[in-house]
């Protein structure tokens, strides 16, 4: 990936206002802490972005895990689009989404919200991005609010970069000097992008939520999950037939669930999985929940050069939203 002289770890790189309105929300769960939201808020703010902070309910939920009712996120999702907000920025994934896009009326309700307003988020958030991909809206891959703080020093300029110009996102590159790939022709790879968690993408089978991916080149990530959790999610997502037609199969990292344990040991069940679907594999790219994690473009055209182990985005985000 490439290298960049950048700030230290959370400091802004640049002074240079951004005018730019998010609108925070909270449609999974809550933050683990108040004091995780307001370094996040604070690191938006340093960035020259204005926030409108979410409104929890912490007494209204039925399950401590959700940030208030299903009702209540739903409403909160609603009215942060009907804002005028530039963006609309998930604080935390969690669990919950598919509860709060049940309490909206479905996936299309979501998808007919904001049409040229990004949704930014990752994790838990991948339900409401499905959502949003099936109907061709604008939609961001991107940490959640709560992480901002914590990204490496090149994620930190990414989203800064992403922020003074969001329709246009950047390319992605692999991690390593050699990436774990699996070689096809010399153009490369050429489709829709789906970046999300692997674990909620396959909760979403037999759900009206779950995308069509035909075509389309599907970007995995996941945290905390043993091996054996992973390959059961590929194969439910194969037997449901979800990644029928898929152009190419991609990873962002892979988070252990141990210090004893590499990520390796999943990402040799992705490898096995894309032999025998005979999919193209590329990967490790700097998307997912540790500190390398950076913007990506949901439903955007883009082109994958394996034997670069890059991932170029083709349009800008509003381009391929209206």
């Amino acid at each position: 990936m490439a290298r960049f002289d950048g700030p230290a770890r959370g400091e802004p790189s640049y002074c240079e206002p951004m005018a730019l309105f998010a609108h925070l929300v909270a449609p999974c769960s809550p933050p683990h802490h108040p004091d995780d939201l307001e370094r996040g808020v604070a690191w938006l703010m340093a960035r020259g972005v204005s926030v409108t902070r979410p409104k929890l309910d912490h007494v209204g939920a039925p399950l401590p895990h959700l940030a208030g009712s299903d009702a209540h996120r739903a409403a909160a999702l609603r009215a942060a689009f009907d804002s005028g907000a530039d963006l609309v920025w998930c604080v935390r994934g969690g669990s919950g989404a598919l509860r709060t896009l049940d309490a909206l009326g479905g996936a299309g309700e979501l998808g007919a919200l904001g049409l040229d307003v990004p949704l930014v988020g990752l994790s838990d958030v991948t339900a409401l991005h499905a959502a949003r991909f099936t109907a061709g809206v604008a939609s961001i891959h991107a940490p959640v609010v709560t992480m901002l703080p914590a990204l490496d020093a090149e994620s930190t300029q990414a989203l800064e970069a992403w922020l003074r110009d969001p329709r246009r996102m950047p390319v992605l590159e692999t991690r390593r000097a050699a990436p774990r790939r699996r070689p096809v022709g010399r153009d490369g790879v050429f489709g829709r992008l789906f970046a999300g968690n692997l674990t909620v993408l396959g909760a979403l089978c037999g759900t009206p939520a779950m995308p069509d991916l035909r075509d389309a080149i599907l970007l995995v990530e996941d945290a905390g999950e043993w091996p054996y959790r992973v390959d059961r999610t590929l194969a439910q997502l194969h037997a449901s037939g979800a990644l029928r037609g898929l152009a190419a199969l991609c990873y962002g990292t892979f988070e252990p669930t141990s210090e004893r344990e590499r990520e390796d040991a999943q990402i040799a069940v992705l490898d096995e999985w894309a032999a025998r679907l005979g999919l193209p594999l590329c990967g490790p790219f700097p998307v997912g929940h540790g500190p390398s994690s950076w913007p990506s473009g949901q439903g955007l055209l883009y082109r994958l050069d394996i034997e670069a182990g890059s991932l170029a985005p083709l349009e800008r985000v509003r381009e391929a939203a209206t």
